[in-house]
């Protein structure tokens, strides 16, 4: 018993410590994809409730291929009054960090 609880919490840390670089990582992304230039000005919409209205896989998504998300969807920029989003040919794990990123920012 006390082994499977020691183990469980070792998996926890490690779960943590993976969590944590994916912030990192996405943080660095969300600067280096230029991200912030337009996030963090009235050029673009504020991210604060983005985790809450979307799933992270529409996140993934439209990080990676806007257009895509777009048109799927059938209605475009998803918030009016703004210019849609540009492909900016995210990577999938620099995609997954930035949603991991963004979760952690809307706590």
């Amino acid at each position: 018993m006390v082994i499977a609880l020691l183990a469980m919490a070792a998996g926890l840390m490690g779960w943590a410590v993976t969590r944590e670089r994916a912030v990192r990582r996405g943080a660095a992304a969300f600067h280096s994809y230029g991200c912030a230039h337009c996030h963090g000005s009235s050029g673009a919409p504020k991210l604060t409730n983005v985790t809450a209205k979307y799933d992270d896989e529409t996140l993934r998504q439209f990080i990676r291929d806007p257009e895509g998300v777009y048109k799927a969807r059938g209605r475009r920029p998803f918030n009016e009054g703004y210019v849609p989003m540009a492909r900016l040919n995210v990577t999938e794990e620099d995609a997954r960090a930035i949603v991991a990123y963004l979760k952690q920012q809307t706590k």
